[in-house]
């Protein structure tokens, strides 16, 4: 708050559901909750708080997302659109705030340590046992195989990245006189990441899936 009482300097808000699966055979209910909670979670946030954050004048309402919101991977659908929609939400706030007095910065922890990889586990486990032995999940399988190398390929970055990194990037969020648009923090040097991380995975497709400029 203000050093006289008045509203709510910040929100830091981090919704997050994952939800893996080929778009042909998502559950929709899965898909729609993963939906509810990774970016109506961050509208339901929003609403309670606009008034106190309002109130501050020099307030921060920051929001969490990924590169995903930029780079769809198979199986991965429902987070992939959940961010880019988390991004797009970021950016009408942004506009209907202006002269409110209530910023709307968005930041990308890369590779944290949160595990959401391992709680994605059993999913996975259940996809390849579908894949394996339900004659319709087959076309899927070089999907999977090339989804499962690139992820291989990015182990090195997502080890040993405590989430205490997140720490003083949202701080500057909340702090910073002019605060970003995007604060990066994790893996690799920020603006990295996208470019990097997209190429990889365009060469383990070697361009059969993808168009050549999609970059």
């Amino acid at each position: 708050t203000r050093a006289d009482g008045r509203g709510v300097k910040g929100i830091i808000n981090c919704p997050g559901l994952l939800y893996n699966a080929f778009v042909e055979f998502v559950d929709i209910e899965k898909w729609n909750e993963a939906y509810d909670v990774q970016l109506n979670g961050n509208i339901r946030v929003f609403q309670a708080f606009a008034n106190l954050l309002r109130q501050n004048g020099d307030a921060r309402f920051v929001m969490l997302s990924s590169p995903m919101a930029f780079m769809g991977l198979p199986t991965m659908g429902s987070n992939a659109l959940n961010r880019r929609a988390t991004e797009a939400l970021a950016t009408v706030l942004r506009l209907e705030l202006i002269g409110q007095g209530i910023q709307i910065p968005v930041i990308w922890p890369l590779g944290v340590r949160g595990g959401q990889v391992k709680k994605s586990e059993p999913q996975f486990e259940a996809m390849e046992s579908m894949l394996n032995e339900n004659e319709a999940w087959a076309p899927y399988k070089d999907a999977y195989a090339s989804f499962k190398a690139f992820m291989g390929s990015m182990t090195w970055q997502t080890d040993d990245v405590p989430p205490s990194v997140v720490v003083p990037a949202a701080l500057a969020a909340l702090r910073d006189q002019h605060p970003k648009l995007r604060y990066v923090v994790g893996r690799g040097p920020e603006g990295d990441f996208l470019p990097e991380s997209s190429g990889t995975f365009l060469k383990i497709y070697e361009s059969k899936f993808w168009p050549n400029d999609i970059l």
